[in-house]
């Protein structure tokens, strides 16, 4: 990460630090937050603690937070698997899922090993606020404010593009903490 262009917050008090260690001990300390464990990247949070019960609960997995919303919350997530003939056909799918929903692309993992060679792209719904934020100022700030929740929603896409051309996506629809809509 360049710490010229990006700084991560405290996700209950706002407080910026330069690496992810250095927020984890502060939650820990300062805010006695659960999850924060040390050598773990713990920024995905659920946003339904923090409303309901005041108390901010982070995690270091999806799956983490997909177990939890199952056993504190009684929410079951909805999940797909589609496979698409080629690249051309998983950009017809997305474009339509981004009709609804806009998707921000996460990160991108190209894995070889002698048997495989092909690239991951993790798309995470645009709501979620993993505690990144740019100390870019904006020219033209939106007139609508922030759409960011202070949170994570549990919703994205996995998309396994394989030597063959086809396209393995794995598509988690329930969205938490916010309404499905785009602003327009």
């Amino acid at each position: 990460m360049d710490a010229t262009n990006n700084i991560i917050k405290c996700l209950v008090c706002d407080k910026t630090f330069v690496c992810n260690s250095s927020k984890n001990q502060h939650m820990r300390k300062f805010h006695q937050i659960i999850g924060t464990s040390k050598g773990k990247k713990n920024n995905i949070s659920c946003i339904l603690c923090s409303r309901e019960k005041q108390v901010q609960k982070v995690f270091g997995t999806y799956l983490e937070l997909t177990k939890h919303f199952e056993e504190e919350h009684h929410i079951q997530t909805e999940e797909e698997v589609i496979k698409c003939s080629n690249v051309e056909e998983f950009n017809k799918w997305m474009l339509i899922q981004r009709k609804s929903v806009r998707y921000t692309i996460r990160r991108k993992n190209n894995c070889s090993n002698s048997k495989t060679n092909r690239r991951i792209v993790y798309y995470d719904c645009n709501r979620s606020n993993n505690g990144y934020e740019s100390k870019a100022v904006a020219k033209f700030p939106k007139a609508g404010g922030n759409i960011k929740i202070k949170g994570t929603c549990p919703s994205r896409i996995i998309a396994n593009f394989e030597e063959d051309g086809t396209v393995t996506v794995k598509y988690i629809k329930s969205h938490i903490g916010h309404e499905e809509d785009l602003r327009c």
